[in-house]
């Protein structure tokens, strides 16, 4: 999203790569959907945190409040606040507690393409 985003504000792309950057990006949120979760990392993925800030970066991204048929952000945050424990951190690690910020906060602004 942010190559084919960067490459289309340049003009950059000739419209045989346009179509092809539009379908990895079809062709990743069709990943997404199918392995989709929000209570653990898909198996061939791992790293459960890091691959949430993924999901939320792919969400935001992509400009897809759904994903799988599943509004991930909202199911997404309903399951992190669940895991927080008390003293505010996630699974009691600085790096994992980032990425769980990373996905509540939605880290970045979206990148408009079109």
């Amino acid at each position: 999203c942010l190559a084919r985003a960067r490459l289309a504000a340049a003009r950059a792309l000739a419209p045989a790569q346009a179509r092809a950057a539009e379908q990895a990006v079809t062709d990743g949120l069709a990943w997404l959907a199918t392995h989709y979760t929000v209570k653990e990392a898909p198996a061939t993925v791992g790293w459960y945190y890091y691959y949430l800030y993924g999901l939320e970066r792919a969400g935001v991204l992509a400009q897809q409040r759904i994903v799988g048929g599943h509004d991930w952000y909202r199911e997404g945050a309903l399951v992190l606040l669940a895991k927080q424990t008390g003293d505010g951190a996630w699974a009691n690690s600085t790096v994992e507690t980032s990425f769980a910020i990373l996905f509540l906060k939605r880290a970045t602004t979206p990148v408009f393409s079109k």
